[in-house]
């Protein structure tokens, strides 16, 4: 076996990253808690379109982030609500913007707590779409340069994990060495861990060239933009694939699926071997989030001694 030419340590640097990494271990610190935040005061503002979600101000998403990491959940994905939009989507890097503030004021408050960022314009921008546009077309070279401004700046501000989408750009694998040379804010040795982020249509394909430099892969089981929408089936099939080019890939990569997780489906999810479930409105409706987490823990609990009895029989059957 040839010596490795990669020898990673970024998903090693920290408890909470090692206990998400562990293999077949599939627990309530396999949860992410997916918040938005806008700006304000005192404000939770519940989202009509996604019912047992809110928009957070700053001292609230802090309160909140504080219980969440005292029912054990390890981390948090922080989605922004600027004061306004413009053109060419500077909220989204401003050093100052809302989620560069959400960010510096949840590591203050809830240092252990992992703090993922995804970065993006589309939230940002007065047209709505994720890069600059000059007489109808995106334009991918500047727009490059803003994505990789927003990482810098959510990574300067103390994100642990960043996530962009590949779609996004014309040239991700220069998206993915920019944020390769970025400093962890928190422990500068432990450096950044990157994420890309596929829709349900992004062809897996794009993951191809890009494994060398990912340490994780996040699939979204739903379009991004609404609330109200199911779990799409055809996500287990990609969950398989993704499982499969990351196998083959030699390096450690975290695999986590967002959107439409239920009671219902999230024991088949943690049954796939995801590393992260992303739940958010089937915990957190408001109501019974205690019950809630119990209930959906007890289902990942379940799945994992399947999978561990699964694994037994096949060591037997060998």
């Amino acid at each position: 076996m040839p010596f490795p030419t990669h020898r990673p340590r970024r998903l090693r640097r920290t408890e909470v990253l090692r206990t998400l990494v562990r293999e077949t271990t599939l627990s309530v610190h396999s949860m992410i808690y997916p918040l938005f935040v806008c700006p304000g005061t005192k404000v939770k503002d519940e989202i009509s379109s996604m019912p047992g979600n809110y928009r957070w101000s700053v001292d609230l998403l802090v309160e909140e982030c504080r219980a969440a990491a005292g029912m054990g959940i390890p981390g948090v994905i922080l989605f922004g609500i600027p004061e306004s939009k413009d053109e060419v989507g500077s909220g989204a890097y401003a050093t100052d913007g809302i989620v560069q503030r959400a960010v510096r004021a949840v590591k203050e408050g809830v240092p252990d707590l992992t703090v993922i960022c995804d970065v993006c314009l589309d939230e940002y921008t007065s047209h709505g779409h994720c890069g600059l546009v000059k007489n109808g077309e995106i334009e991918n070279d500047s727009t490059l340069e803003l994505l990789a401004k927003t990482a810098l700046t959510q990574t300067e501000a103390g994100a642990d994990i960043v996530t962009f989408h590949p779609d996004a750009s014309a040239h991700p694998h220069r998206v993915l060495q920019e944020m390769g040379g970025m400093e962890n804010a928190n422990d500068a040795a432990r450096g950044l861990i990157r994420g890309a982020a596929l829709n349900p249509g992004t062809p897996l394909e794009v993951l191809e060239p890009l494994l060398d430099e990912l340490e994780m892969v996040l699939l979204l089981a739903v379009n991004p933009g609404w609330g109200g929408q199911k779990f799409a089936p055809s996500t287990f099939d990609r969950i398989d694939k993704v499982k499969e080019m990351i196998g083959k890939s030699g390096r450690e990569i975290l695999l986590c699926v967002d959107g439409g997780i239920t009671r219902n489906n999230i024991a088949k999810v943690a049954r796939t071997g995801a590393d992260i479930i992303v739940a958010g409105s089937a915990v957190f409706d408001g109501k019974s989030p205690r019950e809630n987490a119990r209930f959906m823990l007890s289902a990942v609990e379940a799945a994992k001694a399947e999978l561990r009895d699964s694994n037994k029989r096949s060591t037997r059957e060998r």
